[in-house]
């Protein structure tokens, strides 16, 4: 079951792994997209852009985060048009 927003296809039963991409809702309720790296107490959450986004550090001891689901296909914007 895979899920299409804008020019992304997600699977919301997939659990992330270290260098996929994942579609999160952080503690604010912020949906954010980013690749996903868990260490053995830290998920770092980064931003695959060419903007200046600053990666998101979390440890155990901060707010929870929900994985909406892991990016299974990405449309170019050039393709979309």
């Amino acid at each position: 079951k895979s899920l299409l927003i804008g020019g992304v296809v997600y699977d919301p039963d997939m659990e992330p792994h270290n260098g996929s991409v994942a579609i999160v809702e952080t503690e604010d309720y912020d949906a954010v997209m980013r690749r996903w790296y868990r260490g053995g107490h830290t998920l770092m959450l980064v931003a695959d852009s060419h903007a200046d986004y600053e990666d998101i550090v979390l440890g155990e001891d901060d707010g929870p985060i929900k994985v909406v689901g892991v990016v299974v296909w990405v449309q170019s914007a050039r393709e979309m048009d």
